[in-house]
């Protein structure tokens, strides 16, 4: 049985979705655990010339439900910021629970469709294939990893575990523990 884009697309959305929904879960719990509102987190960013945490979110579930969207010929509204942490966490569950509902066979023959996406002052077009492999995905990831950077720099106890949609309980010691095994397992393989 053959693969198509669409197999595999549906299943990482799905998945690193997931880890959204854990990471967003664990800083909102954060938060509440220091008495502090998690709407404060929507401002965050890594560098002052990045746009904010809010926008981050908004652009992870814009390049997955709104890029699977787009390929079925479907309208699309993108969301941006959010004016409450809980608006924010709504927006991922929706994009979440609107990839897992996706069957392959309803993007079928959709491959060659054209895909336009459009921002102010640029519009680009695609094959629905091209689309996914060189704009959605990669501008998914890039989004989920600039949200998940943002909150484990500003203390937020998630890891990588999280990240790739798993609850994990290890601590950053135990983690740490095992990074270094594999990298001294790796050296003892190169020098062997």
């Amino acid at each position: 049985m053959s693969s198509s884009v669409f197999d595999f697309t549906i299943v990482l959305f799905s998945s690193a979705l997931s880890g959204m929904q854990i990471i967003l879960g664990k800083a909102e719990a954060h938060m509440r655990g220091a008495r502090q509102s998690p709407d404060g987190l929507l401002e965050a960013r890594l560098q002052a010339d990045m746009l904010p945490l809010a926008f981050q979110i908004g652009q992870v579930a814009n390049s997955s439900a709104g890029a699977l969207h787009r390929v079925r010929g479907e309208a699309w509204t993108a969301r941006y910021l959010f004016d409450n942490f809980s608006a924010a966490r709504a927006c991922i569950d929706e994009a979440a629970a609107y990839c897992r509902s996706i069957e392959p066979s309803q993007l079928a023959g959709r491959e060659e469709a054209e895909v336009v996406w459009s921002a102010p002052k640029v519009e680009l077009r695609y094959s629905a294939t091209d689309y996914l492999v060189t704009h959605a995905i990669p501008n998914f990831y890039f989004h989920c990893v600039t949200v998940y950077s943002i909150l484990r720099g500003l203390g937020v106890p998630i890891g990588k575990l999280n990240y790739l949609g798993r609850e994990g309980s290890a601590t950053g010691k135990e983690l740490r523990g095992a990074a270094l095994a594999a990298l001294e397992a790796m050296e003892g393989r190169s020098n062997g």
